[in-house]
């Protein structure tokens, strides 16, 4: 499938995590940094097993009204299922309705949207929609499990065989 190139504005903070290194450190980084510049609006790029681990922190975003968009959904670990292989159990998370987890935290909320997008036609179209809004918009960006890009493929290879080395 293929989901394109997406050019956000020039005044977007865009925030993504380096590889598997920093595991849940995204969402709260986006806070803070929203909150140290609050003249931009946050991008961010996050699986939905790193968002699971500091979830929280995105109702601290709704309550600080800070204008973010936050994109998931790739049914857990998949860095990790590059490295250690597709089908170990570990990687596996609980599937969430991210869209009805954001109304959680804010019930009735006109500043809080979600999309549910399976193309990247749909993503484009949410991106967009979202760009020219004040408030939170989480784009539930479907994607399959091992959707993987081929640079980070290569590198998850390497560390495979870093670690069979040291075992």
């Amino acid at each position: 499938m293929g989901w394109g190139n997406h050019r956000l504005p020039e005044d977007v903070l865009f925030l993504g995590q380096p590889l598997w290194a920093s595991i849940g450190y995204t969402l709260p980084a986006l806070l803070g940094a929203c909150l140290a510049a609050p003249s931009r609006r946050g991008v961010l790029l996050v699986g939905d097993g790193a968002a699971q681990m500091t979830i929280r922190e995105l109702s601290t975003i709704v309550r600080h009204q800070v204008d973010v968009t936050v994109v998931v959904d790739n049914d857990g670990y998949t860095i990790e299922r590059a490295i250690h292989g597709p089908d170990k159990a570990y990687n596996d998370i609980a599937r969430w309705d991210w869209g009805s987890l954001l109304a959680a935290f804010t019930p009735g909320d006109p500043n809080v949207d979600s999309f549910r997008v399976t193309t990247s036609a749909a993503l484009t179209e949410a991106l967009t929609e979202s760009r020219d809004r004040a408030g939170v918009t989480l784009v539930q960006a479907v994607v399959p499990r091992m959707d993987v890009p081929d640079l980070l493929s290569l590198i998850a290879q390497e560390a495979a065989r870093a670690n069979q080395r040291s075992s």
